[in-house]
């Protein structure tokens, strides 16, 4: 999705990202920035993201005992990216500080779906799509009955279970991933709730939502 440098954290990206650590502790810090970063004022945007990491990693870290470099980075890394799922505000933050170069956009409300049953069935089949990243990449998509899996412009995947619901909506459930952002954001089970709300020539139009219930949209684009 969206990357900048803090200058407290030193991001390290490596295999230990969720091994030793506890995710619903990690998400239960990641609910207290949320709620900070909500209340800060008199700061510009990427001040107050910095403000609200160090204070709050800095008490997590003396509580917790973290004594080294390298574990404090993965907390801070998973941090990073657990608030983009669960924390809609700091989603809007980074949002302000890198130019959106894809089809996403952020929905009012939950659109009405006006995809056909037929339509709906016929996606549900199968096929090979794409849609843009946030910085413009394309990610490749091929889905079965029952899966959902995402081949990246590194070469790197993401494999998902597609759990089909009524009136165009599904459910993705997370497998595993190798990309960087995709096993930083999800735990396996984690749980993403998407909907289509249209189809046109190109492919579908498709809403999910974050945990704090911000809606977006993206296109969903069918490969020829």
């Amino acid at each position: 999705m969206k990357k900048i440098l803090f200058l407290f954290i030193s991001f390290y990206f490596g295999n230990s990202s969720l091994l030793g650590q506890n995710i619903t502790k990690i998400d239960s810090l990641g609910t207290e920035m949320c709620q900070s970063l909500s209340k800060v004022n008199n700061m510009k945007t990427k001040e107050k993201i910095e403000f609200v990491f160090q204070s709050h990693l800095s008490a997590y870290f003396d509580k917790t005992k973290i004594s080294s470099q390298r574990e404090a980075d993965s907390i801070s890394t998973l941090i990073y990216y657990r608030l983009q799922k669960n924390c809609s505000v700091f989603l809007d933050m980074l949002g302000e500080l890198e130019e959106n170069k894809s089809d996403w956009q952020t929905l009012n409300i939950k659109p009405s779906s006006k995809i056909s049953k037929i339509d709906y069935k016929s996606f549900l089949k199968g096929g090979n799509y794409y849609y843009k990243d946030y910085n413009g990449s394309i990610v490749n998509v091929h889905i079965t009955e029952k899966t959902w899996s995402e081949t990246f412009d590194d070469g790197t995947i993401s494999k998902l279970t597609l759990i089909s619901k009524s009136d165009g909506e599904f459910d993705l459930k997370f497998i595993e991933s190798n990309n960087e952002t995709r096993k930083n954001l999800s735990v396996k089970g984690d749980i993403y709730k998407y909907g289509i709300y249209e189809k046109n020539s190109d492919g579908f139009l498709i809403w999910t939502s974050t945990n704090d219930n911000q809606f977006l949209g993206f296109k969903l684009y069918k490969k020829s």
